[in-house]
């Protein structure tokens, strides 16, 4: 006597356990990829909330020689208590940036003492510690 052997051997085979099947992986790698997402979230978040470091940013150049780069830009942000301000500059290729607004540190208060949200400014920035500085500035 023959058996009859089906190509499929699960028995009750029904559309919606073939659904459940077929809708468990999707969810598998949902769960995997919440998972390591948040599990990634403190090295990704650290680096989004640096928000310019200028160390990183300066790549494999040598500062030890302490050089001295200008750039055009314009004043956003004037933060005196602080001795920071905040400006749109242009390119700086020795550095390897393209213009973007950032904010800097200024060696010495009064360097800022004059100026207004919108003035055109030059300014010479130094590299020093992790990020530039600002050492002079002079108005447009």
């Amino acid at each position: 006597m023959r058996q009859h052997l089906s190509p499929v051997r699960q028995k009750n085979l029904t559309f919606a356990s073939l659904g459940q099947t077929l809708n468990a992986r999707p969810r598998l790698f949902s769960l995997l990829f919440i998972f390591l997402s948040l599990c990634s979230w403190p090295f990704w978040s650290q680096a989004a909330l640096a928000q310019h470091d200028h160390g990183a940013m300066s790549g494999t150049r040598d500062h030890s020689t302490a050089a001295v780069y200008s750039t055009e830009g314009k004043v956003v942000e004037l933060d005196p208590e602080n001795s920071r301000f905040v400006v749109a500059h242009g390119p700086i290729p020795a550095v390897g940036w393209e213009a973007m607004t950032m904010g800097f540190k200024v060696a010495d208060p009064v360097l800022l003492e004059g100026l207004v949200v919108g003035d055109e400014i030059v300014m010479d920035i130094r590299f020093e510690g992790r990020n530039y500085l600002v050492v002079d500035v002079f108005k447009d």
